[in-house]
């Protein structure tokens, strides 16, 4: 918010915008709504889901709705490189201890 703040005193038609996911919670959304309207912006949110919240379409936000499946297919690839440096380091813990 302070971020937001400083931005838009020294220029206030700064273009304003959000990456957000399928894991965010409802009160998230809330949020954003209440931003939207405290401080009169007009964000463009990118989002990985399959539609809209209702929240934001309720406060005329734009969306531009990402792809999910290429999102979940990344996110498992991040979990199994997770896992395999995990595995890793508990290798060389192994061999060096």
């Amino acid at each position: 918010m302070v971020l937001l703040h400083l931005a838009r005193t020294i220029k206030p038609d700064i273009p304003i915008f959000s990456v957000l996911t399928i894991h965010k919670p409802k009160e998230t959304f809330e949020f954003v709504g209440k931003v939207i309207q405290q401080y009169n912006l007009k964000p463009h949110i990118f989002m990985v889901a399959d539609s809209v919240p209702e929240v934001l379409r309720r406060n005329n936000v734009e969306v531009t709705l990402l792809p999910i499946d290429q999102y979940l297919m990344q996110a498992e690839e991040i979990k199994k490189s997770q896992v395999m440096r995990f595995i890793m380091r508990m290798l060389m813990c192994a061999v060096n201890c």
